[in-house]
């Protein structure tokens, strides 16, 4: 980000002497603040578009992707390439693979490994992990059952960066008996195994595909969405099922409360890190008991443990509401509303407080684009379009993205 300047240095002096000046009961917890992270050497606004932001555990390693050629020297114009920052304060470092643009980042837990997707010029799909410590970059080989290939799109990571769950297409090599949509596996980097994931149900109807969700901190565990390939057939046309690679058995996170089928689709899902609890976002209106206040899309909370399955529903019930992120240990959710609290919040499952993840710099909720909540819930990554809205002298008019801590 911004090269440090001697004036800046010399302030930084001041500062630290003055606070050993200071009586150690004077320190406490920081203030919430927000920074722009999409942030040129030298403080230069981006010249494009950010976004798709993603952070470690502890929220200090961020990655993202972005359009923009001036964030590090050297990128060229107009291609899309993942980015990432090793630690609050430090340079971008452009993640590149050669004759291919990269996206669709993830970070492990520890936020030493980066995953990230990449496609050629022959639109060649791969995907890749690297070792944000010491920049460099494996690509994987998986083999594939079927004659499937890598796909474009999203992938997870355990804690440690050991597992990588990914997708993967069928090609024209695949046999059209074996042809069922996309599908979910599971690499386990250090014995080189690779692990089918995902199976469509016996009765689905219709061709089907499976998308990552999110992979437990030790692997065992990986949620992934189901979902008609071709396009919704009735309104029902996304489930959540959830693998557990200990015991073989998968269940279903969006299951109604009473058996019925469920009269809407679910999507989105991500697992906690503990592996105790999936949030999904639906538009099911009878996953559970009761009427369902704005007939839309909600976050819905099921514990795997109880078998519990909860909606989160907005102080204004008939607001929409969906999330994005789960904390670590599956208590707090990272959910947006509608209406005139628009914004990003942070849901604390156990208590049922709100806190405002988004506001402007005039405290009020804002709007934004993509976000993630950190393991700990100490931090959240948002894109947005800023006018200054959330820092001061943000002129370039491009999306950009934002890191605020909340504690």
């Amino acid at each position: 980000m911004r090269t440090i300047s001697r004036t800046a240095i010399g302030a930084a002096l001041v500062a630290a002497l003055t606070a050993l000046t200071l009586p150690t009961a004077s320190a406490g917890p920081l203030a919430p603040r927000t920074e722009k992270a999409s942030t040129a050497p030298g403080g230069a606004q981006a010249d494009n578009s950010s976004g798709d932001p993603v952070l470690s555990g502890d929220g200090k390693v961020l990655a993202f992707q972005s359009y923009a050629s001036n964030l590090v020297a050297g990128d060229t114009p107009g291609t899309e390439d993942v980015f990432v920052r090793p630690a609050p304060g430090a340079p971008l470092q452009r993640v590149a693979v050669p004759g291919a643009t990269t996206s669709s980042a993830a970070l492990s837990r520890d936020g030493r490994f980066l995953a990230f997707s990449s496609r050629s010029e022959t639109l060649t799909y791969g995907v890749h992990v690297r070792d944000v410590r010491t920049a460099r970059t494996e690509r994987l080989a998986p083999a594939l059952g079927d004659a499937y290939a890598v796909s474009s799109g999203r992938s997870a990571l355990s804690a440690n960066g050991r597992y990588v769950a990914f997708g993967a297409d069928a090609t024209d090599a695949t046999p059209a008996a074996a042809d069922d949509g996309p599908r979910v596996y599971l690499y386990d980097r250090t014995t080189g195994k690779t692990e089918r994931i995902s199976h469509s149900p016996d009765d689905a109807d219709g061709a089907r595909g499976c998308f990552v969700g999110s992979v437990s901190d030790d692997g065992s565990k990986i949620v992934y969405q189901d979902s008609y390939t071709n396009g919704p057939r009735g309104d029902d046309w996304g489930d959540v099922f959830v693998h557990d690679r200990t015991t073989g058995k998968t269940v279903q996170a969006d299951a109604t409360h009473n058996g019925a089928e469920a009269d809407k689709a679910s999507i989105e899902p991500r697992l906690s890190g503990d592996g105790s609890t999936v949030v999904f976002n639906s538009y099911a209106t009878n996953l559970v008991p009761g009427t369902d206040p704005n007939r839309g899309w909600n976050p819905f909370v099921y514990d795997l443990r109880s078998k519990e399955l909860t909606r989160i529903d907005a102080p204004v019930p008939t607001d929409i509401t969906t999330a994005s992120s789960l904390s670590g240990d599956g208590s707090k959710v990272l959910y947006s509303r509608s209406g005139s609290s628009a914004g990003q919040w942070v849901r604390d499952l156990r208590s049922g407080r709100d806190t405002l993840a988004t506001p402007g710099l005039d405290g009020s909720p804002q709007g934004v684009g993509s976000s993630a909540l950190s393991a700990d819930a100490s931090t959240v990554a948002f894109s947005g379009y800023d006018d200054g809205t959330f820092v001061a002298g943000d002129t370039n008019g491009e999306p950009d993205v934002f890191v605020r801590r909340l504690r």
